[in-house]
């Protein structure tokens, strides 16, 4: 298992094994939600403090659109 971001290397980790299961922040947040481990205002607040502190910006204004 490898959690990546970065779209380059998970082209070539995907190239170096076809099993290998690849998780994005993305993948990793949602699942935390579902476990019930955070809740969507925890993950949320996570996902602001990324994009104004560590320029680290995600496709998604909130995860409370993840169904659950």
């Amino acid at each position: 298992m490898l959690a990546i971001d970065d779209k380059v290397a998970t082209n070539a980790a995907s190239e170096l094994s076809a099993d290998l299961e690849i998780l994005s922040t993305h993948n990793i947040m949602v699942s935390l939600i579902k476990e019930g481990i955070l809740d969507v205002r925890e993950v949320d607040n996570i996902k602001g403090d990324w994009e104004s502190k560590h320029k680290f910006k995600m496709k998604i204004d909130s995860f409370g659109s993840i169904e659950k």
